[in-house]
Formats: C-alpha cells, sequence, structure tokens
C-alpha cells in the first residue's frame, strides 16, 4: 500500500455515507435519507469532500441518484447559480468520471484484440473487469488508476511487444522480482495498463494461487465475439479485492480502514447465497486467512450493513482488530503518517521482503542491501516523494 487513506474523524458522515452506498437499501433507509439529505441546509459540500478523498465520489454520486436524493435546480435561479448547484456540479463530475471510463474502456478492449492477435487470452484483474459493465450498474461508478491484465509468465516478452505495437510505453524495468510487469502507458490517455504475471504480491501467493485463479477463472461477456478474455467469478472477485489490500497491501497489519475496497467487496457480497458464502469461508479457513477475512467482513458489516452469514465465524481476534481499524482511522493526522511510514519501512526493509524482491536467501540481506534499495527508491519515485511522505490533497472529484 503506497497511499494512506485520509482520517476519518466524523464517524456520523461515515454512517452517512455507508448507508448511501448500501446496494441493498432497506425501505426504512431510504426514508432516513430523504429526511436528512433533502432537508434544508444539508452540507452537501461536507459529504463530498469525505466521498472525494476516500476516492468514493463516483459511487456517491451514482448512489444519490439511484435513490432519487439529486433534486433538479429550481427553474427560478439564475444560470449562474444553477450551474453551481451542487445537483449540477455532482452531474457535470460524473460525467467526467463516465467520459473518463469510456476511453478506458476502449483502451481495454484494444489491449485485450492486441493479446488475443499473439495467442493470449488475458483475465481481467481488480477493477479492468468492470470495465465491460453497464454504465446502469454499481460497478461502472468504481473509479480506478490502472487495468491489470493477468498473463500467462511465459507469454510476458510477447504482450508488451503486442502493446508497444499499438502504442503503448513501458516504464523502465527494474531488477527486482514482482508479481506484475513495467507499467505500460499511451500518451494522451487516461490511466496505464499493468500486465500481471501473478494475480497477488509475492509473499501472498499461498492465499490465492495462480494456478487456482486461472482454475476459477470463466469467460468475460464481451460486446464483441472477436475479442476474449476471462474474469473471475464474483465470490473470487471479492476474495482477490480482500487480499489484494489485506495482504498484499499491508493493510491488515497496518489497521487500515480502506472505505473504496469495502464499498467493492459489499456491492458483489450483498448477492452471494449461502453456498457462495460457504465456499469462502471453507478457502479462507483452508489457506489460513479466516480472521482477516472475518474482520474484513465485520468492516463491511459496520459500515455498509453488509449481511453475513450465521455460519461465518467471527472470533474475538477479528473484532479486535476492526476496532483497531476505526480506532487508528480517527488518530490526529500526523501520528498515523508517521506509524503508517515507518511500519511501511520496517516491512519493506524486512529480510522476508527484500529476499524475495533480490531473489537472495534471506541470509543474505545486510546493510548493502538495504542501501542500495533505498537508493533506488530514492531515484524512482524523486518526482512524488514530498506526497508520499505528507499525503495527498484531494477535493472534488479528487483520487487515483
Amino acid at each position: 500500500m503506497e497511499w494512506l487513506p485520509p482520517r476519518i474523524a466524523d464517524r456520523n458522515l461515515l454512517k452517512l455515507l455507508g448507508t448511501i452506498l448500501k446496494i441493498n437499501t432497506s425501505f426504512e433507509d431510504a426514508v432516513a435519507l430523504r429526511s436528512v439529505c433533502l432537508k434544508s441546509g444539508f452540507a452537501w459540500q461536507e459529504l463530498v469532500e469525505f466521498a472525494s478523498r476516500q476516492d468514493l465520489l463516483p459511487p456517491l454520486i451514482w448512489s444519490l441518484k439511484k435513490h432519487s436524493l439529486l433534486i433538479p435546480p429550481p427553474k427560478t435561479l439564475s444560470a449562474e447559480r444553477r450551474s453551481s448547484f451542487i445537483t449540477t456540479r455532482l452531474t457535470e463530475e460524473f460525467n467526467t468520471h463516465l467520459a473518463r471510463q469510456h476511453d478506458l474502456r476502449e483502451q481495454l478492449l484494444n489491449c485485450i484484440s492486441a493479446l488475443n492477435q499473439v495467442g493470449i487470452t488475458p483475465l481481467l484483474l481488480k477493477g479492468a473487469r468492470y470495465l465491460l459493465a453497464p454504465e446502469t450498474s454499481w460497478e461502472a461508478a468504481r473509479p480506478m488508476r490502472d487495468m491489470d491484465l493477468l498473463i500467462p509468465p511465459t507469454h510476458a516478452a510477447a504482450a508488451v511487444t503486442a502493446l508497444v505495437n499499438i502504442g503503448y510505453i513501458a516504464n523502465e524495468p527494474t531488477n527486482l522480482r514482482s508479481h506484475h510487469l513495467p507499467e505500460l502507458h499511451k500518451p494522451g490517455r487516461h490511466g496505464m495498463i499493468e500486465l500481471h504475471t501473478e494475480p497477488l504480491a509475492l509473499l501472498s501467493l499461498n492465499l490465492m494461487p495462480t494456478e487456482f485463479v486461472w482454475q476459477v477463472a470463466e469467460p468475460a461477456a464481451m460486446p464483441s465475439a472477436r475479442e476474449a478474455a476471462l474474469v473471475l467469478p464474483p465470490i473470487w472477485q471479492a476474495l482477490h479485492a480482500m487480499l489484494h489490500h489485506q495482504v498484499s497491501d499491508n493493510g491488515f497489519n497496518l489497521h487500515t480502514l480502506a472505505l473504496k475496497s469495502l464499498w467493492e467487496f459489499s456491492s458483489l457480497a450483498a448477492t452471494f447465497n449461502v453456498a457462495e458464502w460457504t465456499k469462502l469461508i471453507e478457502q479462507t479457513r483452508a489457506v489460513g486467512s479466516d480472521i482477516v477475512f472475518a474482520s474484513w467482513c465485520l468492516q463491511a458489516r459496520d459500515i455498509y450493513g453488509l449481511a453475513l452469514p450465521p455460519s461465518l465465524p467471527l472470533p474475538e481476534t477479528a473484532h479486535h482488530q476492526v476496532h483497531g481499524c476505526f480506532a487508528e482511522a480517527g488518530q490526529p493526522e500526523i501520528i498515523r503518517r508517521v506509524r503508517f511510514i515507518l511500519r511501511q519501512l520496517r516491512r519493506g526493509f524486512s529480510a522476508e521482503v527484500m529476499a524475495v524482491r533480490y531473489a537472495v536467501p534471506p541470509h543474505k540481506v545486510g546493510i548493502s542491501l538495504r542501501l542500495q534499495h533505498l537508493w533506488f527508491l530514492l531515484k524512482r519515485y524523486r518526482s512524488t516523494l514530498n506526497i508520499r511522505l505528507s499525503g495527498r490533497a484531494q477535493g472534488l472529484g479528487g483520487g487515483k
């Protein structure tokens, strides 16, 4: 995890946002929302800025529309006041989001086509699959920075060449072992393409092995029969998202309250039946990630009202972890940031992580290799070092 999510100091605002973003909203919730959001003097700016800082502005706007909470500007307003009316501003913001999504979708389809032509059927990881969803669905509201495609490692060179041949530029490769190749971007277009050879960071692959991911994958619903791609079934998509954030990105150990990732998980899990929940429970227990899973589910329940099955074990350690996440999110920003940086440095320079990155035995990790890695990080992130240390400034329309 490269970024620390912003501080959450207002629990009432968090509760309101969680209720608005619920996929399955009760009649009582809908009535309560209308009484709050349509009340004269409601603090729209506070809600919008809070959602924006958490990279949840498009989902907020989508949900407000779904609940009919965005009223048209009064016809008696002047043109200037109509343009600054909250509904006008949020509609324009969502249209900007959709325009970006359209650009990413077009790129994704072109990349899939180019990969297909050299015999590669990619598996769409994380947010990439949602670019194929209808604009009316919650999936279309999910913000994303890049598109992640899983390919067989034996096809890595061919995949990069195929994308370079249609105008993409690859970042400089590093000598570090990683689960993905250098990012690719096309000048003048949004986002990046990230080709993965493994679905998770190398140290967490035992929780969801690459072979398992390819085995459970299914054909994606493509707009044209000319292109072919794979996706994970919703239950495994949800599990992958949880493991990516909580284990690969170390969110569990950092006690990070990740509202965007939890919203995606809750939106997927809201449709799961008993058999699907059972599969998830059995899988997480089998690989030893059951406490992480239980904690994640409790957070989704507490924030987004996710209904959990009675068969899901919820040990005291999971409850304690959730309490720690909420407590950490409300700490003063300077304390949170110092802790975050120190924990990340401790993990990033640990013998276990360094051994994987540099393909050496753990006992070979010493001061010399750590200094080499520090120099690499300073060179690689020199243009963004300040904001990585101090945090990101976000406003209306913020996010990745």
